[in-house]
């Protein structure tokens, strides 16, 4: 009799696992089963007794392992306390309690698994504890694992699992409550498959039973393997599965597939994420049949971001207001190849959220309501809107949205934009959204404006502003934007208007207007005529300025204004001004529209050698630094004005007058600072103001004064050589010169004056050679100096050798100058008999007509191992033509010590023809000079000037080869004494 209850009981299971029945019977103890007796622990062996054939009688040795069936009895509560136990059947009678001694929140660590190696899990009593307990169950059986039963059931987590490969399937076939959320409570896995080795396992969800899964608590495939799934799961909904915040998530390997299949009478419930997600080739298939349902609730997603991801039958799909739908497919929202090919009711609300990840051209699919809650273009996609839409909440735009024909986009309350928005219809109504930063708004579709010519919708805030129109036509009023007073964060990009006139503002927008890019403003090809204005005589003058922070860039036709203008139009840029390609900027004004230098680092103007801009000011502010190179400035109708304080780099070769060819006027400021830093070689050109501020040379080919300058400040000698030729250059101080970079005066006409000299350095040179600085330290009466150097064979010193330069220093103080002079030269200056015996013979001389005298008094100093070599003296009163040298022939030679006295001594021969020797001695340290006179009192020339020491005979000669014969008179005058003899020259 009771093998036949027995079989009969097995015989009901199977209906009811097959037709979600309820008469079906619980299992039967068979000898061996273990029976709770008592109330207590699993592992207190008080707890258990063991069926005998006749009753629970017989007192284990053991716990229950995995070839017994375990039977909770009624009136017991049997609490699991130790984890990963075994045991063939699981029954929990009415009455009866199985609960673990474990609670949720927790780590998985601290779960507790009991695992179930037979076919059958009963409950007409309590599984779990609670919507916190921890208990799991974990199945370890190849087959079919059924959970049936009238009781309450409250899981932790439920394991669909098997110990060997091959198949297995799990049912619920009662309600069951799963509540496992993570370790804090924010996300975890209730139901997840692979814990073994099978190649296949199904769920199934019985006709009439529901399965709860608890707040942030999911449904996942194979997650202990990451997002690569490794076996075929199938999950089969014929009840209810309700995900209130959790999520279904399916992962796909190359080699296992996943679907879910919703049956007639089934519904799931997604108020999490729903993520068919696609690995390798294979597609995570849903399916809903005629009669079943697939429910996004409010806060709910379906992630179809994958296209090939799909939702397919004769069922439903519902999309919840304040659901959200992720669609990856190009055709968007479509039964025709789309996410939702559902043939049943579907329901899309005017409510939920719309998110598309094309990512290519992706159209927004029929399907997509006239009236949205948000809509979100994300990044990388490019999706074209295919009829009109409201957007009652937020349209947010990552990736690209184009709005192509008269489709047009109201929003209620806000569009976000993060990518692309491209305005492909005429509609002449840019919507207002918040432009993030690096989104664009990209106008395409324009063909005219209105009545008068307007586009309405440009007043805002955007990032980048791109106008592509191909089609754009100018019946009569040009086409303009409504920019009043805005900020362009990024780039204004004009890339095609058919040659048309397109402006950023017109009359119709009131001003004063101040428009603002923060980035560059570019029109970048001969297809695009752009304004920043459009005019006529019958509207008002209007005044706008239009600031660029970063490069304009004109391959194209700018103009500041259009019409018969007489507008005010500043374009002032921060950056650089390129006209490329032929680009023209310039104004139909006559009057005043300026393009504006106003950076504070360095800018560069790039117009080629004949830039049209006319009708143009062009005005560079205090402070800009502007590096024309080679363009050129140009417009008949053009201005040009440098204000003070500003700096202008020229590379031209024709200096400022290549760079400057305007013919409306040129006003460069005697403030400014002007850089010379050509490639070739320069002039200075004749627009360079008499006097400047500042004056750099950095040019290695060196620049040429076209005229005399006086530099208020400095002289930067940076690279290369400035060429006076017969000018003059005065400035404040010199600095940076070098062997390779100093001021060349090869004439001595033109020379270097520095005023009010302490100790200045003069960094002259001549071109043939090469540096010859001096340095002047003055110790005498406040004076500036004129300074320069020529090169000079023409005085011999009879083989002693020389540096074939001479220097002329001249003080602009008449008396009281008493100087040390620091001669410096190069090698290629020395004769070959000076570079033997530099040390010896590196003397200074004060050259005269007829003779050299040795300058200064007290010690030399030099610095005869580097170049350039230098010597140095000091006491050094008189001034005029200096060399370096031993020039002992003609000079002065001091003689043996003789008495103290003053006193001229004839000279011998006399007469003479043509040379004497005259000698004097003074009686006092101070000022001599010995002079020559002809018979009319003439002064012929001054053999000595300089200081004299008393007890040295000094001797002259005198050369009279260049006089006519005659009488002549020699005069000695030093500390207010006289003395004069009689000399006769008889050729």
């Amino acid at each position: 009799m009771f093998q036949k209850l027995t079989n009969l009981a097995l015989v009901l299971m199977v209906l009811f696992a097959l037709g979600g029945t309820s008469f079906a019977q619980a299992p039967t103890p068979a000898i061996g089963d273990y029976g709770s007796v008592a109330s207590g622990n699993w592992s207190a062996l008080s707890t258990w007794r063991q069926w005998d054939g006749t009753g629970w009688n017989t007192t284990p040795t053991g716990l229950p392992g995995s070839s017994r069936q375990v039977f909770i009895l009624t009136g017991t509560t049997v609490t699991y306390d130790v984890g990963s136990q075994n045991c063939k059947s699981l029954i929990v009678e009415s009455g009866a309690t199985f609960k673990s001694d474990s609670t949720l929140p927790c780590p998985s660590s601290s779960l507790m698994p009991i695992k179930i190696t037979g076919p059958t899990v009963w409950v007409d009593g309590t599984l779990g504890g609670g919507p916190n307990d921890a208990l799991v169950l974990e199945t370890k059986y190849n087959g079919t694992v059924t959970l049936l039963g009238t009781g309450r059931v409250n899981l932790a987590q439920v394991r669909p699992n098997s110990s060997q490969s091959g198949t297995m399937t799990f049912v619920f076939a009662c309600n069951a409550n799963i509540n496992y959320a993570g370790s804090d409570g924010s996300g975890g896995a209730g139901i997840y498959t692979q814990r073994g080795t099978q190649t296949s396992s199904t769920i199934v969800i019985n006709a009439g039973d529901t399965v709860n899964f608890a707040s942030n608590s999911s449904f996942m495939v194979n997650p202990t393997a990451g997002l690569n799934g490794l076996m075929n799961t199938t999950l089969n909904v014929n009840g209810v599965m309700n995900l209130t915040s959790g999520n279904l998530v399916l992962a796909d390997s190359a080699a296992f597939k996943d679907s879910v299949n919703i049956g007639s009478s089934g519904v799931i419930n997604e108020g999490g994420t729903i993520t068919p997600y696609i690995k390798g080739g294979n597609i995570a298939m849903i399916n809903v049949a005629a009669g079943g349902a697939l429910n996004i609730l409010n806060g709910g997603t379906a992630d179809f971001t994958n296209p090939a991801a799909t939702v397919s039958g004769a069922g439903a799909f519902t999309l919840n207001p304040g659901g959200t739908l992720v669609i990856g497919a190009n055709v968007g929202l479509n039964t025709a190849g789309g996410p939702i090919q559902t043939t049943g009711l579907n329901t899309f609300s005017k409510m939920a959220n719309y998110k598309y990840v094309g990512a290519g051209g992706q159209s927004t699919g029929p399907l997509l309501p006239d009236s949205v809650y948000n809509l979100t273009i994300g990044a990388g996609a490019i999706d074209t809107l295919t009829s009109p839409i409201t957007v009652t909440d937020t349209l947010l735009v990552n990736g690209t949205l184009v709005v192509m024909d008269s489709i047009g986009i109201d929003t209620a309350y806000a569009m976000v934009v993060n990518g692309t928005y491209q305005h492909g219809s005429n509609i002449l109504r840019i919507p207002a959204a918040t432009w993030n930063t690096g989104s664009t708004c990209l106008v395409t579709g324009l063909t005219t404006g209105d009545a008068n010519g307007l586009v309405r919708g440009a007043n805002q805030k955007f990032y980048n502003f791109t106008v592509n129109c191909p089609n754009l036509t100018q019946p009569g009023i040009p086409v303009h934007f409504d920019m009043q007073n805005d900020t362009i964060m990024g780039n204004v990009t004009i890339h095609d208007t058919h040659g048309s006139f397109l402006a950023l503002t017109g009359f119709d927008t009131p001003g004063p207007k101040t428009i603002t890019i923060n980035g560059n403003f570019t029109v970048d090809s001969s297809s695009c005529n752009v304004a920043v204005d459009d005019y006529s005589s019958k509207h008002p003058v209007e005044k706008v300025t239009t600031v660029v922070k970063g490069n304009l860039v004109v391959a194209g036709n700018l103009a500041l204004t259009i019409g018969s203008a007489h507008n005010l139009i500043n374009m002032v840029v921060l950056g650089n001004v390129s006209l490329r390609n032929g680009g023209a900027l310039y104004s139909h004004s006559s009057t005043t529209d300026s393009l504006i230098f106003a950076g504070t680092s360095l800018q560069t103007f790039e117009g080629g050698t004949s830039a049209n801009n006319y009708n143009l000011m062009t005005h560079i502010l205090s402070g800009a630094i502007v590096d024309m190179d080679t363009s050129v400035f140009s417009g008949g109708s053009s201005t040009f004005t440098l204000d003070s304080g500003a700096t202008v780099r020229t590379g031209h070769p024709l200096g400022l007058n290549g760079n400057i060819a305007v013919g409306a006027g040129t006003s460069l400021s005697e403030g400014a600072n002007y850089v010379y830093d050509g490639s070739v070689p320069q002039v200075t050109g004749s627009l360079l103001p008499r006097t400047i501020a500042n004056l750099t040379i950095n040019n290695p080919e060196g620049v040429s004064l076209s005229d005399t300058v006086s530099v208020i400040n400095a002289t930067i000698m940076s690279s290369g050589i400035l060429r006076l030729g017969v000018n003059t250059i005065t400035t404040d101080s010199i600095s940076g010169a070098s062997q390779s970079s100093y001021v060349s005066t090869d004439s001595l006409a033109g020379y270097l004056h520095i005023a009010k000299v302490d100790s200045a350095f003069f960094p002259v040179g001549t071109s043939v050679e090469g540096y010859a600085p001096v340095w002047i330290k003055n110790s005498g009466a406040s004076t500036g100096f004129n300074v320069s150097a020529s090169p000079d064979t023409s005085r011999t010193t009879n083989g002693l050798g020389r540096v074939d330069v001479k220097w002329k220093i001249i003080p602009t103080a008449a008396t009281g100058v008493n100087c040390r002079l620091t001669f410096g030269w190069m090698t290629g200056a020395e004769d070959t008999v000076f570079a033997k015996n530099r040390s010896t013979y590196a003397l200074i001389y004060l050259l005269s007509d007829t003779g050299a005298v040795e300058a200064g008094s007290g010690n030399y100093a030099t610095q005869l191992s580097s170049q350039p070599y230098t010597t140095s003296r000091g006491g050094i009163t008189t001034f005029g033509t200096f060399a370096v040298g031993r020039f002992t022939t003609t000079g002065v030679n001091e003689l043996q010590s003789v008495p103290i006295e003053f006193k001229l001594y004839q000279n011998y021969p006399n007469p003479f023809n043509p040379t004497t020797k005259i000698e004097f001695t003074v009686a006092k340290k101070g000022m001599a000079t010995l002079t020559v006179y002809n018979i009319l009192g003439q002064r012929v020339t001054t053999l000595f000037s300089g200081n004299a020491q008393p007890g040295t005979k000094y001797s002259v000669d005198f050369n009279g080869g260049s006089f006519a014969s005659g009488v002549y008179f020699s005069v000695l005058q030093s500390e207010g004494q006289r003395q004069i003899q009689k000399m006769v020259l008889m050729k």
